[in-house]
């Protein structure tokens, strides 16, 4: 055995990096639940992991209500855009057919993100301590800095290239032209700002504001024929199940050999 098991008796955070375990394990100190946990540790992933994980991309989690015994799953993924037609794929030199699929790296394989609506609505669906408190760890690394851990710099490193085909990546998450080398400290002013956008006027900046407005144009710029109609469809739902909303909460019977687990929370890039 490489590593010693670890036991807790009241709660477990896990996540890739140290500062995002702590943001999870200071959210359950405060009092607040795996939901407010989650949240926590990955906002604060986005900053201190930001090649793999962050506000533009979906969520997806799992939790289980000790007290009325009930499973419930949270689908926040983005749907696709209002555009995004088979005939206007084909029209803009999409290959259909058998075996044919649109490259991930296209703009044209990109949906409305669905995170941030998905962590207002795990919040409020499980969550103790509140939206903004969700974002402190978070804002707090991203505006006074962190050290790079190893394996991250080493994850940042292998996506450099794909970092450099876009100029707003480049000069967002390539200080100085590279990557982070393990060890040094970074900065994201930028993403700290947007944070604060988010914690202090709630998701619907994400999708509504000036932050939507700037997603649109920027993928308007890769020829992706966003409208803010498009971002704005992840409008505020209930909770429970919404067909307009981006985010769905379904519930199942209960589980006769569900783990002690009480959430588990994952966001994709």
């Amino acid at each position: 055995m490489s590593q010693s098991v670890v036991y807790g008796t009241r709660g477990a955070v896990a996540a890739s990096q140290p500062l995002a375990v702590a943001a999870g394990i200071d959210a359950l100190r405060a009092g607040g639940t795996a939901a407010d946990a989650a949240c926590a540790a990955a906002l604060t992933l986005g900053v201190v992991e930001p090649m793999s994980c962050g506000l533009g991309g979906d969520l997806f989690a799992l939790v289980w209500d000790a007290r009325q015994q009930r499973l419930s799953a949270l689908n926040a993924s983005g749907h696709s855009p209002a555009a995004a037609t088979l005939a206007s794929y084909v029209e803009r030199g999409v290959a259909t057919g058998p075996g044919k699929e649109i490259p991930l790296t296209s703009p044209l394989a990109v949906t409305v993100p669905g995170a941030v609506r998905g962590f207002e609505t795990l919040l409020a669906h499980a969550g103790r301590l509140g939206w903004t408190r969700a974002f402190d760890a978070a804002r707090r690394h991203a505006r006074a800095g962190y050290a790079v851990t190893e394996k991250i710099a080493a994850g940042w490193q292998t996506l450099e290239p794909k970092l450099q085909r876009t100029p707003e990546a480049a000069r967002a998450f390539l200080s100085g032209g590279r990557a982070p080398r393990a060890g040094e400290l970074v900065r994201l002013p930028d993403l700290a700002r947007t944070l604060d956008t988010l914690a202090e006027e709630g998701a619907d900046a994400f999708y509504k504001g000036e932050i939507g407005e700037a997603l649109v144009a920027f993928m308007n710029a890769q020829d992706a024929r966003w409208t803010c109609a498009s971002t704005r469809r992840t409008g505020r739902g209930s909770p429970r199940c919404s067909p307009c909303a981006c985010s769905r909460v379904s519930t199942w019977a209960p589980w006769a050999r569900a783990r002690p687990t009480r959430c588990i929370s994952r966001s994709r890039p």
